[in-house]
């Protein structure tokens, strides 16, 4: 159980949810993703099936969200943090970006991994992340600040991982 409270001192909204590996492991495991509310978001899609016509709107979404980052920095490398089942890398690599990817559910790194072919993924935090500093052009974290514990580490960790020149976007 968990709710939705504000900071006092900064305004931030976030969840109360204790967020720790095993916490996360149940929470984001096979059966988050394959249930009937989900299974169209994750599933139904170009990337997972090639008999699908219309594109679902989280690859939508996603392909939007690069197109932005690309009127200021084209092609690159990329980081994803919150990757999940890796769609967002799948799409950035497509569009010739080089993908990598943080997540701290092992689940989604392993199904993106035999899946999409994507190697260079981490299933953890981005602090504890191999990565060398300043190795990506840029970083995308899309639906994941709500689940860490401490943000102003997690962002200061992300720009560490950033280039000067590079972008960060939501």
């Amino acid at each position: 159980d968990f709710r939705v409270v504000r900071c006092t001192a900064c305004q931030f909204v976030y969840t109360t949810l204790p967020v720790n590996k095993e916490v996360l492991e149940k929470m984001y495991a096979e059966s988050y993703y394959h249930t009937d509310t989900r299974e169209q978001y994750y599933f139904e899609n170009a990337v997972t099936a090639e008999t699908v016509e219309a594109e679902n709107s989280n690859l939508r979404d996603f392909r939007d969200g690069l197109d932005q980052i690309e009127e200021y920095r084209p092609g690159g490398r990329l980081l994803d943090v919150g990757c999940a089942l890796g769609f967002l890398l799948a799409e950035a690599q497509q569009m010739g970006w080089e993908p990598f990817g943080i997540d701290r559910a092992a689940y989604g790194i392993n199904w993106a991994r035999q899946n999409l072919g994507i190697e260079t993924l981490f299933a953890g935090r981005v602090a504890d992340a191999p990565f060398p500093r300043a190795s990506f052009d840029a970083v995308t974290m899309i639906d994941a600040l709500e689940h860490v514990t401490d943000p102003v580490k997690e962002i200061t960790s992300i720009a560490r991982l950033t280039k000067q020149t590079g972008r960060a976007s939501r």
